[in-house]
């Protein structure tokens, strides 16, 4: 059955409102979502964008009363209560916060996300024995109520039965140093990790095992300066799609791989990956394909706030700062990627076609293999 013309353009219209949000061309994202809700009102995606794009453009007040239509709408939906409650934080209406919260706390008991911000509000207002208390619910009892603040910069969604998000700062200082401890810890013994998309996110075609149908899958195209290039996203044969809509995508590596998953939460950060250690990102992060100078190795640059899906082997992946005005070689086979400001680029020898060295010089962190990578 072909749909109707006007169910294609808004289709249309709210993909593209999804790829400009992910390029942060924000007010052209909400040109498109209220071009689209004109032709379908009430359309939950497209209200989600919406209160999205109006948050990251610091509009609050607007993305809130987005957020309470959606409630109307959906009112036994934690995760919507979870971002009102969030961003009542924000504009300070404290009670407001905890009631939003003790919802979503209700209607998703089993997300530790919902507890840790109903704890930073309960802290706020001045109720420490019932920030303790959800602290505890959400996996944080060892945390000192006063010196706790709100530190999310976009609304957040559950991901029930995935590995525990871990801050990619946290991430650095306690996995990636030498004497740090081994990465690894947060790895679900089955192998297999679900990735719950809000608005829509991109995913490794094999590492793909199943996601729920209101997840809609189309191909991938590259983000090169800012625009969509019509290229394939991928390396080496190896396609991305991009999942549309809310839903739980499942990801695995297969039983013969050595690789394991990791989700990394940006906050604010700057981070480059190699393409293959990429496997999955939300549209909340923003992103750009690009390469090393003169090695052409290919990269993916994520900034901003959102979460990444990594791939690499337990205990491989150690991190070696580079420090300003001391610039540091290394081996291109082991370089995974790199947090901060850090410039990289191929080292040229005279007489070698090919040199196997990068150049890097700035501040940040590497992120180096212990074995040469494959």
């Amino acid at each position: 059955m072909t749909a109707p013309a006007a169910d294609v353009s808004h289709d249309a219209r709210v993909r593209r409102a999804g790829e400009l949000l992910g390029a942060r061309r924000l007010p052209e994202a909400e040109v498109e979502i209220l071009r689209a809700l004109t032709s379908t009102p009430g359309d939950l995606r497209a209200l989600k964008l919406l209160a999205l794009v109006r948050f990251k453009l610091g509009r609050l007040a607007a993305a809130r009363d987005v957020y309470r239509d959606i409630a109307r709408a959906t009112p036994d939906d934690p995760v919507v209560r979870l971002n009102l409650g969030l961003i009542a934080i924000k504009l300070e209406a404290l009670p407001e916060a905890v009631t939003e919260l003790e919802a979503a706390a209700r209607l998703g008991p089993a997300d530790e996300r919902v507890w840790s911000a109903l704890g930073h509000a309960y802290a706020r207002v001045g109720r420490e024995g019932d920030a303790a208390a959800a602290f505890r619910h959400a996996g944080q009892g060892e945390l000192s109520v006063e010196t706790l603040s709100v530190s999310q910069d976009a609304p957040i969604e559950p991901s029930a039965g995935a590995a525990r998000p871990q801050s990619l700062s946290e991430f650095t200082i306690e996995h990636l140093v030498p004497d740090g401890v081994a990465a690894g810890g947060d790895w679900p013994s089955d192998g297999v990790l679900s990735f719950a998309v809000e608005v829509g996110a991109h995913v490794r075609a094999g590492a793909l095992l199943t996601a729920d149908d209101s997840a809609r899958l189309v191909p991938a195209t590259r983000w090169r300066q800012g625009q969509l290039t019509g290229e394939p996203l991928g390396f080496a044969g190896v396609d991305f799609f991009r999942s549309e809509g809310a839903g739980v995508v499942w990801l695995s590596l297969g039983p013969s791989s050595r690789r394991r998953l990791l989700v990394l939460t940006l906050e604010d950060d700057i981070f480059y990956l190699r393409e293959d250690c990429v496997v999955a990102f939300d549209d909340q992060v923003t992103w750009e394909c690009g390469r090393v100078p003169v090695s052409g190795m290919p990269l993916l640059h994520f900034r901003a706030s959102g979460r990444v899906v990594v791939a690499w082997e337990d205990d491989d992946v150690i991190g070696v700062p580079v420090a300003e005005g001391k610039g540091l070689v290394v081996d291109e086979g082991r370089l995974f990627g790199w947090v901060g400001r850090v410039a990289v680029r191929g080292v040229r020898y005279p007489g070698v076609s090919r040199s196997p060295h990068l150049s890097c010089e700035g501040e940040g962190v590497l992120l180096l293999s212990r074995h040469q990578a494959t």
